[in-house]
Protein backbone atom coordinates (compact mmCIF):
# COMPACT_ATOMS: atom_id res chain seq x y z
CA UNK A 1 0.00 0.00 0.00
CA UNK A 2 3.05 2.54 0.76
CA UNK A 3 4.17 1.95 -2.96
CA UNK A 4 0.70 2.41 -4.32
CA UNK A 5 0.69 5.97 -2.10
CA UNK A 6 3.93 6.63 -3.32
CA UNK A 7 2.51 6.46 -6.80
CA UNK A 8 -0.17 8.33 -6.09
CA UNK A 9 1.57 11.22 -4.40
CA UNK A 10 4.41 11.34 -7.23
CA UNK A 11 1.65 11.01 -10.21
CA UNK A 12 0.34 14.41 -8.84
CA UNK A 13 3.21 15.96 -8.44
CA UNK A 14 4.31 15.62 -11.64
CA UNK A 15 1.13 16.75 -12.99
CA UNK A 16 1.10 19.63 -10.84
CA UNK A 17 4.43 20.94 -12.99
CA UNK A 18 2.33 21.13 -16.54
CA UNK A 19 -1.01 21.81 -15.56
CA UNK A 20 -2.62 25.81 -14.54
CA UNK A 21 -6.03 24.56 -13.19
CA UNK A 22 -6.85 24.41 -9.49
CA UNK A 23 -6.28 20.57 -8.19
CA UNK A 24 -5.32 20.51 -4.57
CA UNK A 25 -3.76 17.55 -3.21
CA UNK A 26 -2.18 19.04 0.03
CA UNK A 27 -4.46 20.60 2.78
CA UNK A 28 -3.31 23.01 5.73
CA UNK A 29 -6.06 22.61 8.10
CA UNK A 30 -5.89 24.47 11.37
CA UNK A 31 -8.19 22.61 13.57
CA UNK A 32 -8.00 25.08 16.55
CA UNK A 33 -6.29 29.01 17.64
CA UNK A 34 -6.90 28.03 21.16
CA UNK A 35 -3.09 27.66 22.73
CA UNK A 36 -0.97 27.65 25.69
CA UNK A 37 2.00 29.09 24.22
CA UNK A 38 2.43 33.33 24.84
CA UNK A 39 4.40 33.62 21.37
CA UNK A 40 6.11 36.62 20.31
CA UNK A 41 6.34 36.15 16.83
CA UNK A 42 2.02 34.93 16.90
CA UNK A 43 -0.92 36.15 17.99
CA UNK A 44 -3.09 32.97 17.54
CA UNK A 45 -3.02 32.61 21.43
CA UNK A 46 -4.70 35.84 21.79
CA UNK A 47 -8.03 34.81 20.22
CA UNK A 48 -10.90 32.62 22.13
CA UNK A 49 -11.35 30.14 19.07
CA UNK A 50 -15.51 29.80 19.34
CA UNK A 51 -17.78 28.09 17.33
CA UNK A 52 -15.09 25.77 15.72
CA UNK A 53 -16.15 22.89 13.14
CA UNK A 54 -17.45 20.16 14.68
CA UNK A 55 -16.18 16.64 14.11
CA UNK A 56 -19.70 16.24 12.00
CA UNK A 57 -19.07 18.94 9.90
CA UNK A 58 -15.27 17.51 9.31
CA UNK A 59 -16.23 14.41 8.37
CA UNK A 60 -18.91 15.63 6.10
CA UNK A 61 -16.03 17.77 4.68
CA UNK A 62 -13.82 15.01 4.07
CA UNK A 63 -16.33 12.32 2.80
CA UNK A 64 -17.02 15.29 -0.06
CA UNK A 65 -13.00 15.73 -0.32
CA UNK A 66 -11.24 12.34 0.21
CA UNK A 67 -8.33 12.60 -1.84
CA UNK A 68 -6.22 14.64 -0.49
CA UNK A 69 -2.60 13.04 0.13
CA UNK A 70 -0.72 15.52 1.83
CA UNK A 71 -2.46 17.21 5.39
CA UNK A 72 -1.03 19.16 7.49
CA UNK A 73 -3.16 19.43 10.62
CA UNK A 74 -2.10 22.91 12.67
CA UNK A 75 -3.29 25.25 15.11
CA UNK A 76 -3.03 26.61 18.06
CA UNK A 77 -2.21 24.18 19.72
CA UNK A 78 -3.95 21.10 18.47
CA UNK A 79 -3.67 18.81 21.21
CA UNK A 80 -5.93 21.23 22.94
CA UNK A 81 -8.85 20.01 20.96
CA UNK A 82 -11.00 17.50 23.45
CA UNK A 83 -11.99 15.37 19.80
CA UNK A 84 -8.66 15.04 17.91
CA UNK A 85 -8.45 11.80 17.82
CA UNK A 86 -11.73 11.68 16.12
CA UNK A 87 -10.67 14.39 13.70
CA UNK A 88 -7.47 11.81 12.60
CA UNK A 89 -10.04 8.72 12.59
CA UNK A 90 -12.47 10.50 10.18
CA UNK A 91 -9.39 11.91 8.02
CA UNK A 92 -8.47 7.86 8.13
CA UNK A 93 -11.26 6.52 7.15
CA UNK A 94 -12.03 9.12 4.47
CA UNK A 95 -8.96 9.89 2.75
CA UNK A 96 -8.07 6.39 1.56
CA UNK A 97 -4.89 7.52 -0.85
CA UNK A 98 -3.27 9.80 1.94
CA UNK A 99 0.75 9.59 1.95
CA UNK A 100 1.43 12.34 4.42
CA UNK A 101 0.12 13.43 8.04
CA UNK A 102 2.03 15.86 9.85
CA UNK A 103 1.49 18.42 12.78
CA UNK A 104 3.34 20.40 15.12
CA UNK A 105 2.90 20.81 18.71
CA UNK A 106 4.75 22.67 21.12
CA UNK A 107 5.29 20.06 23.49
CA UNK A 108 3.84 21.30 27.21
CA UNK A 109 1.50 18.80 28.01
CA UNK A 110 3.94 15.87 27.67
CA UNK A 111 2.09 13.05 29.35
CA UNK A 112 -1.40 14.19 27.34
CA UNK A 113 -0.07 14.23 23.97
CA UNK A 114 2.06 10.95 24.83
CA UNK A 115 -1.36 9.54 24.98
CA UNK A 116 -3.07 10.33 22.24
CA UNK A 117 0.00 9.79 19.65
CA UNK A 118 -0.17 6.16 20.93
CA UNK A 119 -3.23 6.35 19.62
CA UNK A 120 -2.35 7.79 16.64
CA UNK A 121 0.21 5.21 15.72
CA UNK A 122 -3.07 2.92 16.07
CA UNK A 123 -4.45 4.40 13.02
CA UNK A 124 -1.73 3.34 10.71
CA UNK A 125 -1.12 5.88 8.68
CA UNK A 126 1.03 5.74 5.96
CA UNK A 127 3.61 8.43 7.55
CA UNK A 128 3.25 10.09 10.32
CA UNK A 129 5.60 13.23 10.93
CA UNK A 130 5.53 15.38 14.19
CA UNK A 131 7.35 18.53 14.46
CA UNK A 132 8.44 19.71 18.10
CA UNK A 133 9.21 23.44 18.42
CA UNK A 134 11.87 24.46 19.89
CA UNK A 135 13.30 28.19 19.22
CA UNK A 136 16.06 28.55 21.41
CA UNK A 137 18.59 27.44 24.74
CA UNK A 138 16.00 27.37 27.80
CA UNK A 139 16.07 31.26 28.65
CA UNK A 140 15.43 32.43 25.10
CA UNK A 141 13.07 29.25 24.23
CA UNK A 142 11.15 30.66 27.00
CA UNK A 143 11.51 34.34 26.10
CA UNK A 144 10.09 33.45 22.75
CA UNK A 145 7.53 31.54 23.82
CA UNK A 146 6.21 33.28 27.01
CA UNK A 147 6.44 30.02 28.79
CA UNK A 148 8.56 29.93 32.14
CA UNK A 149 10.02 26.19 32.25
CA UNK A 150 8.60 25.43 29.10
CA UNK A 151 12.08 24.73 27.65
CA UNK A 152 12.14 21.49 29.71
CA UNK A 153 8.53 20.06 29.14
CA UNK A 154 9.41 20.43 25.40
CA UNK A 155 12.41 18.38 25.25
CA UNK A 156 10.86 16.08 27.33
CA UNK A 157 7.74 15.49 24.94
CA UNK A 158 10.23 14.75 21.71
CA UNK A 159 12.60 12.81 23.89
CA UNK A 160 9.20 10.34 24.19
CA UNK A 161 8.28 11.13 20.68
CA UNK A 162 11.85 10.34 18.68
CA UNK A 163 11.65 6.67 20.80
CA UNK A 164 7.80 5.47 19.36
CA UNK A 165 8.08 3.52 16.54
CA UNK A 166 5.50 4.82 13.78
CA UNK A 167 6.67 8.26 14.23
CA UNK A 168 9.23 10.45 12.32
CA UNK A 169 9.70 13.31 15.42
CA UNK A 170 11.68 15.99 14.77
CA UNK A 171 12.70 19.31 16.55
CA UNK A 172 11.44 22.52 14.25
CA UNK A 173 12.92 26.10 14.83
CA UNK A 174 11.54 29.01 13.78
CA UNK A 175 14.25 32.16 13.17
CA UNK A 176 13.42 35.78 14.60
CA UNK A 177 15.43 38.57 15.36
CA UNK A 178 15.37 36.89 19.10
CA UNK A 179 17.11 33.79 18.47
CA UNK A 180 18.62 34.21 14.96
CA UNK A 181 21.81 33.78 15.87
CA UNK A 182 21.88 31.04 18.84
CA UNK A 183 22.02 28.02 16.15
CA UNK A 184 25.03 26.94 18.22
CA UNK A 185 23.62 27.62 21.75
CA UNK A 186 20.44 25.70 20.66
CA UNK A 187 21.94 22.54 19.12
CA UNK A 188 24.38 22.36 23.06
CA UNK A 189 21.39 23.03 24.93
CA UNK A 190 19.15 20.36 23.34
CA UNK A 191 22.27 17.63 23.26
CA UNK A 192 23.14 18.59 26.86
CA UNK A 193 19.20 16.67 27.53
CA UNK A 194 19.62 14.19 24.15
CA UNK A 195 23.29 13.48 23.24
CA UNK A 196 22.71 11.33 20.50
CA UNK A 197 20.24 14.50 18.48
CA UNK A 198 22.13 15.71 15.29
CA UNK A 199 21.26 18.47 12.63
CA UNK A 200 19.49 15.61 11.03
CA UNK A 201 17.05 16.00 13.75
CA UNK A 202 16.00 19.73 13.35
CA UNK A 203 14.31 21.55 10.74
CA UNK A 204 14.83 25.45 10.96
CA UNK A 205 12.52 27.89 9.00
CA UNK A 206 12.14 31.86 9.09
CA UNK A 207 8.66 33.44 10.75
CA UNK A 208 6.02 35.04 9.21
CA UNK A 209 3.11 37.29 9.18
CA UNK A 210 -0.67 37.22 8.26
CA UNK A 211 -3.61 38.78 9.28
CA UNK A 212 -5.74 35.75 8.58
CA UNK A 213 -3.54 33.14 10.46
CA UNK A 214 -0.56 34.67 12.99
CA UNK A 215 -2.61 37.56 13.34
CA UNK A 216 0.56 39.31 13.54
CA UNK A 217 2.12 42.37 12.10
CA UNK A 218 5.05 42.62 9.09
CA UNK A 219 8.14 40.55 10.98
CA UNK A 220 11.55 42.03 10.54
CA UNK A 221 14.59 39.91 9.73
CA UNK A 222 18.35 41.04 10.60
CA UNK A 223 18.94 39.26 6.88
CA UNK A 224 22.79 38.93 6.81
CA UNK A 225 22.33 36.69 10.27
CA UNK A 226 19.59 34.98 8.86
CA UNK A 227 21.76 33.98 5.77
CA UNK A 228 24.77 33.55 7.71
CA UNK A 229 22.54 31.00 10.78
CA UNK A 230 21.05 29.01 7.31
CA UNK A 231 24.13 28.60 5.47
CA UNK A 232 26.40 27.38 8.74
CA UNK A 233 22.98 24.75 9.32
CA UNK A 234 23.11 23.71 5.70
CA UNK A 235 26.93 22.72 5.73
CA UNK A 236 26.74 20.78 9.10
CA UNK A 237 23.53 19.29 8.32
CA UNK A 238 25.23 17.74 5.09
CA UNK A 239 21.81 17.31 2.94
CA UNK A 240 21.44 13.66 1.09
CA UNK A 241 20.89 13.57 -2.08
CA UNK A 242 18.86 10.58 -2.55
CA UNK A 243 16.68 11.26 -0.07
CA UNK A 244 13.21 12.98 -0.98
CA UNK A 245 12.57 15.23 2.27
CA UNK A 246 16.04 15.85 2.58
CA UNK A 247 15.96 17.48 -1.27
CA UNK A 248 12.96 19.58 -0.89
CA UNK A 249 14.22 20.83 2.48
CA UNK A 250 17.56 21.98 0.78
CA UNK A 251 15.57 23.81 -1.88
CA UNK A 252 13.79 25.68 0.66
CA UNK A 253 16.47 26.87 2.47
CA UNK A 254 18.91 27.60 -0.63
CA UNK A 255 16.27 30.16 -1.90
CA UNK A 256 15.34 31.82 2.19
CA UNK A 257 18.40 34.25 1.27
CA UNK A 258 16.71 35.35 -2.17
CA UNK A 259 13.03 35.92 -0.55
CA UNK A 260 14.71 37.91 2.33
CA UNK A 261 16.32 40.21 -0.04
CA UNK A 262 13.56 40.53 -2.90
CA UNK A 263 10.44 39.85 0.15
CA UNK A 264 9.48 38.05 -3.18
CA UNK A 265 8.35 34.23 -3.43
CA UNK A 266 11.32 33.03 -5.29
CA UNK A 267 9.24 30.65 -7.19
CA UNK A 268 6.21 30.39 -9.38
CA UNK A 269 3.48 30.17 -6.36
CA UNK A 270 1.35 26.74 -6.29
CA UNK A 271 -0.81 27.94 -3.24
CA UNK A 272 -4.60 27.21 -4.72
CA UNK A 273 -3.55 25.36 -7.54
CA UNK A 274 -1.97 22.53 -5.23
CA UNK A 275 -2.90 23.47 -2.13
CA UNK A 276 -5.48 25.11 0.44
CA UNK A 277 -5.81 26.36 3.78
CA UNK A 278 -8.91 25.38 5.91
CA UNK A 279 -9.57 27.56 9.42
CA UNK A 280 -10.89 26.23 12.59
CA UNK A 281 -14.26 27.67 11.48
CA UNK A 282 -14.46 26.72 8.09
CA UNK A 283 -13.20 29.29 6.16
CA UNK A 284 -11.09 28.63 2.65
CA UNK A 285 -8.06 30.48 1.95
CA UNK A 286 -5.20 29.75 -0.94
CA UNK A 287 -2.82 29.64 1.72
CA UNK A 288 -1.57 30.64 5.47
CA UNK A 289 -0.52 34.27 4.34
CA UNK A 290 -3.00 35.29 1.90
CA UNK A 291 -6.20 36.72 3.62
CA UNK A 292 -8.52 36.33 0.73
CA UNK A 293 -11.29 33.73 1.57
CA UNK A 294 -12.68 32.18 -1.19
CA UNK A 295 -15.66 30.38 1.10
CA UNK A 296 -16.85 28.39 3.89
CA UNK A 297 -17.47 24.56 3.59
CA UNK A 298 -20.61 24.58 5.80
CA UNK A 299 -22.47 27.00 2.93
CA UNK A 300 -20.51 25.93 -0.20
CA UNK A 301 -18.87 22.64 -1.48
CA UNK A 302 -15.38 22.84 -1.96
CA UNK A 303 -15.53 21.98 -5.23
CA UNK A 304 -18.06 24.48 -5.66
CA UNK A 305 -15.79 27.40 -4.22
CA UNK A 306 -12.74 26.22 -6.70
CA UNK A 307 -14.93 26.59 -9.87
CA UNK A 308 -16.42 29.71 -9.35
CA UNK A 309 -14.52 32.17 -12.25
CA UNK A 310 -13.25 34.47 -9.15
CA UNK A 311 -11.46 31.92 -7.82
CA UNK A 312 -9.55 30.69 -11.01
CA UNK A 313 -8.87 34.19 -11.82
CA UNK A 314 -7.28 34.56 -7.93
CA UNK A 315 -5.11 31.34 -8.41
CA UNK A 316 -4.15 32.67 -11.77
CA UNK A 317 -3.04 35.68 -9.79
CA UNK A 318 -1.12 33.73 -6.95
CA UNK A 319 0.72 32.40 -10.27
CA UNK A 320 1.97 35.20 -11.15
CA UNK A 321 3.20 36.17 -7.63
CA UNK A 322 0.22 38.99 -7.44
CA UNK A 323 -0.27 37.87 -3.40
CA UNK A 324 1.57 39.21 -0.30
CA UNK A 325 4.49 36.86 -0.76
CA UNK A 326 5.88 34.09 1.90
CA UNK A 327 8.52 31.50 1.91
CA UNK A 328 7.40 29.23 4.41
CA UNK A 329 7.71 25.38 4.68
CA UNK A 330 3.36 25.24 4.40
CA UNK A 331 3.29 26.70 1.23
CA UNK A 332 6.88 26.60 -0.05
CA UNK A 333 7.41 22.43 -0.26
CA UNK A 334 4.73 22.20 -2.96
CA UNK A 335 5.79 25.37 -4.70
CA UNK A 336 8.73 23.84 -5.34
CA UNK A 337 7.64 20.30 -5.96
CA UNK A 338 5.76 22.38 -8.58
CA UNK A 339 8.24 24.00 -10.31
CA UNK A 340 10.63 20.63 -10.97
CA UNK A 341 11.55 21.49 -14.20
CA UNK A 342 12.24 25.10 -13.79
CA UNK A 343 15.41 24.47 -11.87
CA UNK A 344 18.52 22.38 -12.45
CA UNK A 345 20.36 22.79 -9.09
Amino acid sequence: MSVLKDFFLGKQIIASNFRSNIAPYKLTFAVTYNCNSRCKTCNIWERESKNELTPDEIDKFFKENPDFLWIDITGGEIFLRSDLIKILQTIKNRCKRLHTLHFPTNGLMTNHIIEIVKQVIKLDFNKLIITVSVDGPPEIHEKIRGIKGGFKKTITTYKKLRNMKGVDAYIGMTLSKDNVDLLDETMNAIKLEIPVFTYKDLHINIAHSSPHFYGNKQIDFPVNKVVSTISSFSERKKFSLINPVSILEYQYLKRIRKYLKTTKCPMECHSLRSSIFLDPYGNVYPCTAYDKKIGNINSQTLKAMLSKTEVKKLANDIRKLNCPQCWTPCEAYQTILGNLFKFVD
